[in-house]
C-alpha cells in the first residue's frame, strides 16, 4: 500500500537503508567519541553530541516513517542491534581481508540474525513484508 509521502508499508528497501543509515550514524559516533577521548577538548566534545543528536533524530524518524511505538528498552535495543551490526561488518570486512572465511562467514551469520532483529522490532516479519519500494 502506498501512503501519500510515498512510503511503502513495511517496505524492505527501506529497511534495508535505515539498517545502513543507522550503523553508520553509530559509527560516526563511536569515531567522534575516539576523538574526544584523545583530545578532550570542547569541539570535539561538541562533534560528539551532535553526532549523537543527529543519531537519534534519524532513529526516532525512522521509527515514525514506520509507524510504530517502541515499548520498554526496545528504542535502546534497536540502537545497540544497529551498533553491534556495523561493528559486525567491521569485522567481516576484516576477517575477509585476512583471508578468514570461515571467520567471515559465521559472522555474516550473527549480522544477518542483527538485520533480522531490527526488521522484528520495526514490526515487519515474513507474514507482512512488502516487496514494493517507495524508492
Amino acid at each position: 500500500m502506498l501512503k501519500k509521502d510515498k512510503i511503502v508499508e513495511k517496505d524492505v528497501g527501506y529497511a534495508e537503508d535505515s539498517f545502513a543509515l543507522l550503523k553508520q550514524s553509530m559509527g560516526q559516533e563511536e569515531h567522534f567519541l575516539g576523538n574526544f577521548i584523545d583530545s578532550k577538548s570542547e569541539k570535539d566534545l561538541k562533534k560528539l553530541n551532535e553526532a549523537r543528536n543527529i543519531r537519534t533524530e534519524l532513529l526516532n524518524s525512522i521509527i515514525e516513517v514506520m509507524g510504530i511505538e517502541l515499548k520498554g528498552q526496545n528504542w535502546c535495543i534497536l540502537k545497540h542491534v544497529c551498533a553491534t551490526a556495523m561493528h559486525t561488518q567491521e569485522l567481516i570486512n576484516r576477517c575477509s581481508m585476512m583471508g578468514l572465511t570461515k571467520i567471515a562467514s559465521r559472522l555474516a551469520e550473527c549480522h544477518k540474525l542483527l538485520y533480522l532483529n531490527y526488521l522484528e522490532l520495526l514490526g515487519i516479519n515474513e507474514n507482512n513484508i512488502s516487496n514494493k519500494t517507495s524508492a
